[in-house]
């Protein structure tokens, strides 16, 4: 064991060689090992529990490094993460990070690997926003934002709010799905905060409550002209009642391929259509529609009320006009 009182005069001269080379040592190792005789103010390196520590004449003292000098300034792990600002961070999971505080300002979350996470509040001011897919400024579907999603708020004085931005190459920007087979609201309009309008989804159709105007204005069109031979483009319309195979509910109404055959523009998709492996698919990767069920047409009862109008006007002046007629039959009986 290193004497750090030695070697003195009468030590043997052949001997210093021997008790310099242990106090070389021990201060090599920073007096991991026991010694004899330590002198006041000395360092130690204290391996097994991983820390400095400084004699002072009695016992060895643990050292904290202040965090100007690298260190933590603190002598207790829980102290470290106070001096440092880690909080509860530097102790939680990597798969399981929670932030209770504090901001997340100029971070990339998920830039690289898709993460997934939960916010109970997120506050956001001033023209902040969320966004996917596309740059800082545009919106999708304008500028050059052509595919992607933002969330805007704007507190500007007069258009404060929030707004929401989808844009996609095909299929759906958004799909609303009800499980609950509750006839409930998928969707509500108001207008200062009263309802003024819903869209409920059923097990066979999506019913729109209130009231609808799509742009009409005639600025925007062009080429208007009379629909000629309306009564026989309604003649070739077939209504009938009919039996949804989902729900069982009784209703009435078209076949889509029947009226496409006679308005092109009135009814959407292909008759005997299903979706392939190139349909659309979930965040989980799994497809949407199982490849090979049915991909359905659709139709808008609304788009039959022109030619609806035009065949009735048909048929008025027709029957204005036998009127007339036998009006002036009977005047000459």
């Amino acid at each position: 064991m290193p004497d750090w009182s030695k070697p003195t005069a009468s030590d043997l001269y052949v001997s210093w060689p021997g008790l310099l080379a242990d106090r070389d040592l021990a201060s090599a190792t920073m007096f991991d090992a026991a010694v004899t005789n330590t002198p006041t103010g000395a360092i130690r390196y204290d391996v097994a529990a991983q820390k400095l520590q400084r004699y002072n004449g009695t016992t060895f003292v643990d050292q904290a490094i202040s965090v100007a000098g690298g260190g933590t300034g603190a002598a207790t792990a829980a102290g470290a993460r106070a001096n440092l600002g880690l909080g509860g961070l530097a102790t939680q999971s990597a798969s399981a990070l929670s932030v209770s505080g504090g901001a997340i300002d100029g971070t990339a979350i998920g830039a690289t690997v898709p993460s997934t996470g939960r916010f109970t509040t997120v506050t956001a001011t001033q023209i902040n926003s969320f966004r996917h897919g596309q740059n800082t400024t545009d919106q999708p579907g304008s500028g050059n934002a052509i595919v992607g999603g933002a969330m805007t708020f704007d507190a500007t004085a007069g258009i404060g709010g929030s707004s929401l931005f989808l844009s996609k190459g095909q299929f759906w920007s958004l799909l609303l799905n009800n499980n609950s087979g509750g006839g409930d609201a998928i969707q509500i309009f108001a207008y200062q905060g009263t309802p003024v309008g819903s869209v409920t989804i059923g097990a066979a159709a999506v019913t729109f409550n209130g009231h609808a105007n799509p742009p009409s204005d005639y600025r925007l069109k062009e080429d208007f002209a009379a629909i000629e031979n309306a009564v026989a483009l309604v003649a070739q319309l077939r209504p009938g009642w009919f039996t949804w195979k989902q729900s069982r509910e009784r209703s009435m109404g078209f076949l889509a391929h029947e009226v496409q055959a006679v308005l092109p523009f009135a009814a959407t998709g292909r008759k005997d259509d299903i979706w392939g492996h190139d349909g659309p698919k979930g965040p989980d990767g799994e497809h949407l529609h199982r490849p090979g069920t049915i991909r359905p047409q659709g139709m808008n009862p609304a788009n039959l009320v022109p030619v609806l109008t035009a065949a009735v006007q048909a048929l008025a002046a027709d029957v204005a006009k036998l009127k007339a007629e036998i009006a002036g039959l009977k005047a000459k009986a």
